[in-house]
């Protein structure tokens, strides 16, 4: 006989959150940002950057990672610059990743606790234009 291992945590709750407009300029550089703030039990299913105006100037890297959750900040969890494209306008989904080098390219789980989605700009650009999109489900 099977014992009954069942879970009864679910989730009714789902997000999709948008970052202020990002307005890169020589005072936003070689620092990080935190961008979008999630829950506790968020589990992120989703995330794009969307690029409104190239980034320029300098040669531009943006990563997109987290911190929080009760374990060390993650510059480049989400998505490395290779993915984001900084310097190409258009939308960027984190699912075009590679799990070894951006390990929440897949979906995320803050189970330890609360966390920020980050942005985190390098290689001295000038200016752009970028936004992050967050969906994620929260799970009680």
């Amino acid at each position: 006989m099977s014992k009954a291992w069942f879970s009864h945590a679910f989730s009714d709750v789902i997000r999709f959150a948008k970052s202020r407009p990002v307005m890169v300029s020589t005072s936003f550089t070689n620092l990080t940002a935190d961008l979008i703030r999630v829950p506790k039990y968020a589990f992120v299913t989703g995330l794009r950057v969307l690029i409104t105006t190239p980034l320029s100037g300098g040669t531009p890297s943006l990563t997109i990672g987290y911190s929080g959750n009760g374990t060390t900040a993650v510059t480049d969890g989400f998505m490395i610059s290779s993915v984001v494209i900084p310097g190409t306008a258009g939308m960027k989904n984190m699912k075009d990743g590679v799990i070894a080098t951006a390990p929440g390219s897949q979906g995320k789980y803050f189970s330890g606790g609360a966390g920020v989605v980050t942005a985190t700009l390098s290689g001295t650009p000038t200016a752009g234009v970028f936004y992050v999109f967050v969906d994620y489900r929260v799970i009680y």
